[in-house]
C-alpha cells in the first residue's frame, strides 16, 4: 500500500520523508556557483541536476497538511501566516545584521521584507503567504472546484513558460512570486486533493501496482533528463511538474516511509529554520570558498548550511524550548 497514510495524530510518515529530503535538496540547490551551471559541472550533477523539486515538495505537503475535510476557518490562515512571517522576519533581520542582506535605503529594506527578497530564496515566504489563503475557499467548495483551479494552475504554467511572439522578456523576480507560474499553486492544490482522496489513491496503488510504479519511475528518471537537455518548454515544464510529484510519491511507495527514523522527523520538524538559515552560513563562507575546487567547495558549503542551520536550530530549541523555538524559528 502507499504510506501517505497518518503514523500519529497530525504526522504523515510520507510528508515528514519528503520534507526531509526537500531541506536536504534546498542546501545542496544553493551551495552552486553560476545559477545556471554547465552540464560537464559538478554544480550541476551535484546542485542542479536532483534537487527541483525541493519548493514543489514544501507547498505540496502545506496544501497536504491543510486539508482537515472541514471548512477552514480564518484564523487558522492567520496561524500559517505568523508560523512563516516571524521567522522569517527574524531570519532577515539576522541577514543584515551580519552582511549577507543589504538595502539601498529605508524603502529598498521595506520593499525587500515585503517581496521576501533580503536574500533571493526568501520568495517562499512571500509566496506561501500569498497561497495559504486558498485553503479557505476551496474548503468550502465542492471538490470539482478544486480539480478545475488545478487545471487552471498547469494551464497558466505552461502558457507562461512557452514564449510567444518578440515581448519583453518576463521578470524572473516576479516570476517566482507568481502562485500561477511555475506550478506553485498547483502543488498546494494537488496536496490538498491528494489527502482528500487518499483513500482511493491507495485503492489504485493496491490494484494497479506495476504500471503506477513503472509511471512513477519514468518521471523520477525523466525529470533529471528535462534538466539536463534542452527541451522545449512544453515538454520540459510537465517532466519537472511530474518529477516534483513524484518524489513524493515515492516517499508514499517506500515502506520505511511510513515510519521515518527520528533524524528524518526531526529534519521535517525543523525544515523551515534549516532553510531561512542555512544561505546566511554559505554566504559567510562563500568569499573563503570561491578558489576551491569542485566538488570540495559544492560539499564544504552544503556542510556549512545544514549543519549551521541545524545547530542553531537544535540551540534554539535547547534554550527556548520547543515552542517558542517553533514560533521564533519555525523549528
Amino acid at each position: 500500500m502507499l504510506y501517505l497514510r497518518r503514523m500519529a495524530a497530525g504526522r504523515y510518515g510520507a510528508i515528514d520523508t519528503a520534507k526531509a529530503l526537500a531541506v536536504v535538496a534546498v542546501v545542496f540547490t544553493h551551495a552552486r556557483g553560476p545559477l545556471f551551471p554547465a552540464i560537464a559541472s559538478w554544480d550541476f550533477w551535484l546542485c542542479g541536476s536532483w534537487t527541483f523539486f525541493q519548493v514543489p515538495v514544501f507547498l505540496f505537503a502545506s496544501g497536504f497538511l491543510a486539508w482537515r475535510g472541514e471548512a477552514v476557518p480564518f484564523a487558522r490562515i492567520r496561524e500559517r501566516w505568523r508560523r512563516v512571517l516571524v521567522p522569517y522576519a527574524l531570519a532577515s533581520a539576522l541577514a543584515y545584521l551580519v552582511g549577507v542582506a543589504r538595502a539601498a535605503d529605508a524603502g529598498d529594506l521595506l520593499f525587500q521584507l515585503a517581496t521576501g527578497s533580503a536574500l533571493g530564496i526568501y520568495y517562499y515566504a512571500f509566496l506561501i503567504a500569498v497561497i495559504a489563503p486558498v485553503a479557505w475557499p476551496i474548503s468550502r467548495a465542492g471538490p470539482a472546484a478544486a480539480w478545475a483551479l488545478l487545471g487552471l494552475c498547469a494551464l497558466a504554467t505552461l502558457v507562461q513558460a512557452v514564449p510567444v511572439g518578440s515581448g519583453s522578456p518576463r521578470s524572473w523576480f516576479w516570476s517566482l512570486r507568481n502562485p500561477l507560474d511555475h506550478f506553485s499553486l498547483g502543488y498546494f492544490v494537488a496536496g490538498w486533493l491528494a489527502r482528500r482522496e487518499l483513500a482511493r489513491i491507495e485503492r489504485a496503488w493496491a490494484r494497479a501496482r506495476a504500471p503506477l510504479a513503472g509511471v512513477l519511475g519514468a518521471a523520477l528518471l525523466l525529470g533529471p533528463v528535462a534538466a539536463a537537455a534542452p527541451l522545449p518548454p512544453a515538454a520540459a515544464v510537465p517532466l519537472r511538474i511530474a518529477y516534483a510529484l513524484a518524489v513524493v510519491g515515492l516517499c508514499a511507495a517506500l515502506p520505511r516511509a511510513r515510519r521515518p527514523g527520528r533524524a528524518l522527523v526531526w529534519l521535517s520538524d525543523a525544515s523551515l529554520a534549516i532553510y531561512l538559515l542555512h544561505r546566511i552560513f554559505q554566504r559567510l563562507l562563500e568569499p573563503s570558498l570561491a578558489a576551491w575546487p569542485e566538488p570540495a567547495r559544492i560539499l564544504v558549503l552544503v556542510a556549512a548550511g545544514l549543519g549551521g542551520g541545524a545547530l542553531a536550530t537544535l540551540l534554539a530549541q535547547r534554550a527556548l524550548g520547543p515552542r517558542r523555538a517553533r514560533f521564533w524559528l519555525g523549528a
